[in-house]
């Protein structure tokens, strides 16, 4: 984030070339980053990414209209200055850094006009990991394997939609809530700050905590069930979970813990009540849009679709939120 604060004022500077921009510029933002971030990563990566762009995007507006406390250094800027305009220099400038190869698609898309909207590590079977699993009660994921005839349709459906991962997991969801209420420029460009850098914060969280208790995957424990040194596991060699595992330690949940973050944060913006219906869609279920009315409902979904997808034990899905 250091480097960052050092370009902004440059931003500002540029702002008096830049073309017209949409209305809803932070969210407009947010829905062309996103699948630029995608393409090279959805790990912590693209935390670092978004977070980077809306903090840049926030630091701008809120010199122009300075109504929240800053992030690090104040920006001055005239208070005539478009704050659309250098939301969209500012979101360009800094995906143009962190991604040179696709910096002539993202100068152009800050150059294209568009019509205002309306607003509305691998596991294995070491024996740290065999100690740790000697008092745990057998892995409910062995019904939730890839041919499990005991899960439902409905949480096969569930599985599969969150086997993706990301900041297109919540980001979209914070656009949809935002155009329903809607927010002005400069409460967009603070809940989106808020959001990139909460969901940042969580992954960082995440991975520090796996690699520091290093616990063995379900795929990794059913197939050496035989030496775990509990008596009340066998091993199933060919067991599989419905997706690809992740290759880095399993607990706690990532997914779960990142929902809650963005969830929390969201929550502080819209209510913990009934909200304007959002919806979610991911590449890893084709087809399947699922819906909800509570943030809260949105929250707890990933901790049960990772344990009915076999990638993760209950409770981890419990210990971070």
């Amino acid at each position: 984030m250091r480097h960052l604060v050092s370009v902004l004022p440059s931003v500002l500077l540029a702002i008096g070339f830049a073309a017209p921009v949409a209305a809803d510029v932070i969210t407009d933002w947010t829905e062309k980053a996103l699948p630029i971030v995608a393409t090279y990563s959805l790990g912590a990566p693209a935390y670092r990414d978004m977070a980077m762009m809306h903090v840049a995007m926030f630091q701008c507006v809120n010199a122009i209209e300075p109504l929240y406390q800053p992030y690090k250094g104040k920006l001055e800027a005239p208070p005539t200055t478009s704050k659309e305009a250098a939301a969209a220099v500012a979101a360009a400038t800094v995906l143009s850094r962190l991604h040179p190869p696709d910096a002539g698609k993202i100068e152009a898309m800050r150059d294209r006009p568009r019509a205002p909207r309306r607003r509305r590590r691998v596991d294995d079977a070491g024996q740290r990991r065999r100690e740790r699993s000697r008092h745990l009660p057998p892995p409910d994921h062995a019904r939730y394997g890839k041919t499990s005839t005991t899960r439902t349709p409905q949480q096969t459906e569930t599985a599969r939609l969150w086997l993706y991962t990301g900041p297109s997991t919540f980001m979209p969801i914070a656009v949809q809530l935002s155009k329903a209420k809607p927010l002005s420029v400069a409460e967009n460009a603070r809940l989106f700050a808020l959001l990139s850098m909460e969901t940042h914060d969580a992954i960082g969280a995440v991975l520090e905590a796996k690699y520091h208790y290093e616990f063995w995957r379900p795929v990794t424990a059913i197939r050496n069930g035989d030496i775990d040194g509990n008596e009340k596991t066998e091993r199933d060699a060919s067991w599989e979970p419905i997706g690809p595992t992740p290759m880095h330690p399993e607990y706690p949940c990532a997914h779960c813990i990142v929902a809650h973050a963005a969830g929390t944060v969201m929550q502080a913006f819209f209510g913990t009540g009934t909200v304007p219906e959002f919806t979610l869609t991911t590449p890893t279920a084709p087809g399947v849009t699922h819906r909800w009315t509570r943030i809260a409902d949105y929250m707890e979904e990933p901790s049960n679709a990772r344990v009915w997808s076999g990638i993760h034990y209950r409770f981890s899905t419990k210990v971070g939120p």
